[in-house]
């Protein structure tokens, strides 16, 4: 047997990077190959199917770009902060150029969940995984003294989490981040 010539943990940044800028449907085989700079038996034989590398691809995802996101909402002390900070991150993302990609779960939520269910599977754990930190940061904040006691956490983790989807699909319509900027400054003035 014939020894891979390409790394596997470049390939699946390189795959990612593609279905993050293409989506899955316009992503075909070719593509794949020639993006990953592999002959079509390689991929075949190092990652099965399209769908088996998109959900690979997926998964790298979640752990560099959505851990770090959680993390930035579980480290910092300060609950507000974590919030504030959480939504100051994103503006600066979507004002990079790779910002225009929009959140790749969020992407493959809107084109794939209602028709492949593994893709709703993950990417509904990993919406609720954000959910959930958006809400214990909130309930940080309010055991701090810093945010209203009137909400409940968990409600209030929902609706963080559905303005942030939002605004990820948004800037993925290229809607200009004036927009966001707004959607923004009303959750600075509400938390405040």
């Amino acid at each position: 047997m014939a020894k891979k010539k390409f790394d596997t943990e470049e390939a699946l940044q390189k795959a990612m990077e593609l279905f993050w800028v293409k989506g899955y449907e316009a992503t075909s085989v070719r593509d794949l190959t020639t993006h990953l700079g592999i002959t079509i038996g390689s991929f075949y034989d190092s990652f099965g199917s399209k769908h088996t590398i998109f959900m690979q691809a997926l998964k790298r995802y979640n752990k560099h770009f959505q851990g770090a996101l959680i993390g930035l909402l579980d480290d910092t002390t300060n609950g507000k902060e974590a919030i504030l900070q959480f939504f100051q991150v994103m503006m600066a993302n979507y004002d990079s150029a790779k910002g225009a990609c929009g959140c790749l779960l969020t992407n493959s939520v809107t084109e794939m969940a209602a028709h492949d269910p593994e893709v709703a599977g993950f990417t509904s754990d990993i919406l609720g995984d954000l959910e959930a930190a958006f809400a214990r940061a909130y309930k940080r904040g309010q055991e701090q003294g810093h945010l209203d006691q009137e909400h409940d956490a968990k409600a209030m983790g929902s609706f963080l989490n559905t303005n942030f989807q939002g605004m990820n699909v948004l800037i993925k319509a290229r809607k200009s981040s004036s927009t966001l900027t707004e959607t923004v400054a009303i959750i600075t003035k509400m938390l405040n």
